[in-house]
């Protein structure tokens, strides 16, 4: 929601250096602040003898076996090892091309006058989308024919007892629902394409505000990027991570409340259907 603001903000300052340098500052700030908070973003266990003594309390136990049975049930769905390595690099190389896009929307912001900026951004935004929907279309594929045939909400009921524990002992410890696991979530996935349009139809030098929050946004998605690869790899290679920040853990919650509600949207159920 705040790129949306963003774009509103860079509406409104229009173009000019003045415009660039307050869309750039407003919108490195929000994504600076959503990083140093841990929005979205896994971390290893911290170094500290205190989760010794969490680790003993029973709801801690419980979702921490929750994270291990979201690990296995994702890692699952890929069919082999070696599939997901490969989604976890493609998903880094991403973040690499995200974070490179940005830098090239940022330079085009501050030296409209240079042919090199758009140039670098024509085939850069261009590869970045192709590679994306490569990732996509290689998720599908994968979701189609995996071994691992039970459902969110059989996983849920069969190995968790149930969505409403899985609920209770996630606002415990984790805080409230809903996760980041929302359509918005999902909507992200969107950005590159929205970069490489902007890029394509839009960038004619009139918008350089607009242009540095796409930049902005550019960022955001290698670092969202960067979290869903880490948590891949992590599951692959056996780093203990906190359930609060498990994206796997994340995805059973975020069905659980929906089976706790008796209503899934539509949105939801097309991701659902799709193997994400």
């Amino acid at each position: 929601m705040w790129l949306l603001l963003l774009v509103v903000l860079a509406i409104c300052v229009e173009s000019g250096k003045a415009g660039v340098w307050v869309a750039l500052a407003v919108g490195v700030t929000l994504l600076l602040s959503a990083a140093l908070n841990g929005v979205g973003m896994i971390w290893p266990w911290p170094k500290q003898k205190g989760w010794e003594d969490a680790a003993a309390d029973p709801c801690w136990r419980y979702l921490v076996n929750a994270r291990k049975v979201a690990e296995q049930w994702v890692l699952g769905r890929w069919g082999s090892r070696r599939k997901a390595y490969l989604a976890g690099w493609i998903g880094m190389l991403i973040a690499l091309l995200s974070a490179a896009a940005a830098l090239v929307f940022w330079a085009e912001a501050l030296f409209p006058e240079s042919p090199y900026p758009k140039m670098a951004a024509s085939w850069l935004l261009f590869v970045l989308l192709a590679v994306s929907v490569l990732l996509f279309g290689f998720l599908f594929l994968v979701g189609k024919v995996a071994k691992e045939s039970r459902s969110a909400s059989m996983v849920i009921r069969e190995d968790l007892h149930g969505e409403m524990v899985l609920l209770g002992q996630w606002r415990t410890r984790c805080g409230s629902v809903p996760l980041p696991y929302s359509f918005w979530r999902y909507a992200r996935g969107l950005i590159p394409a929205f970069g490489w349009a902007y890029h394509h139809f839009f960038a004619d030098g009139h918008l350089l505000a607009l242009t540095a929050v796409v930049g902005v946004a550019m960022a955001y998605y290698a670092y969202v990027m960067t979290d869903l690869s880490f948590d891949v790899l992590a599951a692959l290679n056996g780093i203990e991570v906190c359930p609060c920040r498990s994206s796997f853990l994340a995805r059973l919650v975020w069905e659980a409340q929906f089976l706790s509600q008796r209503h899934k949207p539509f949105w939801a159920r097309v991701v659902s259907s799709l193997g994400f």
